[in-house]
């Protein structure tokens, strides 16, 4: 039931499906010979499953099909070690935005990936965005709400930035009226350039009449 080219994971459910009827059983037969951990093994089953993802994008981290068939939320840290997340994290605050706006992945990632060659983007990228991207997960499973209401709305910003031409032109108003008035922000999900967006608000009055009618309940 999830949407085709929405940035919620369709290819990582049928890649995690694929996975699970195909091949679950011969790697948990070798997993259980050579004596891996759990995180090791959450490893190996990621870069496994992105390079199944690489056929639908081009290119994949392998984490949404992960996610998807673990059924889990999980935590990736810096060092790439995976494990799952605290069972207390709360979706409160988070809406999920219907933009109403199929897009496809692959020509997205591409677009990204040609930004990145511009040494100077990805200086900042590296050192900029994702540093506070993690902030925000930190924040999150901390359940810091003032720690994560700032840096969420720092990282809308950036976004505004750094992924600009992702974002579709009908939003960018909305997009900047939610950093003026600090009352809720917007995030692309996945590739974005459509699909879902995601809102993070107090209440759901906070959000723009416009938003609110496309908030998935």
């Amino acid at each position: 039931n999830i949407p085709l080219g929405y940035g919620l994971g369709s290819s990582g459910t049928v890649v995690a499906a694929v996975y699970r009827d195909f091949c679950e059983k011969n790697d948990k037969k070798n997993g259980e010979k050579s004596g891996k951990t759990e995180t090791e093994d959450f490893a190996m089953l990621k870069n496994k499953l992105a390079q199944m993802e690489c056929f639908f994008h081009g290119a994949s981290s392998g984490i949404d099909p992960l996610i998807c068939y673990t059924k889990q939320a999980l935590v990736i840290h810096a060092d790439k070690t995976i494990e799952i997340a605290a069972a207390h994290t709360s979706l409160d605050g988070f809406w999920l935005i219907d933009t109403q706006k199929p897009r496809k992945t692959e020509p997205l990632v591409a677009h990204f990936k040609q930004l990145c060659l511009d040494k100077d983007y990805l200086h900042e990228l590296t050192n900029a965005y994702i540093p506070l991207n993690e902030l925000c997960i930190a924040a999150y499973l901390k359940r810091n709400s003032d720690l994560l209401h700032q840096s969420i709305f720092e990282l809308s910003a950036l976004q505004l930035v750094f992924f600009k031409n992702m974002i579709p032109d009908f939003l960018l108003t909305y997009w900047n009226e939610g950093l003026t008035s600090q009352k809720f922000c917007l995030k692309i999900c996945g590739a974005g350039g459509g699909g879902f967006m995601l809102a993070f608000a107090k209440n759901k009055t906070d959000l723009p009449l416009f938003l609110q009618e496309r908030v998935v309940h």
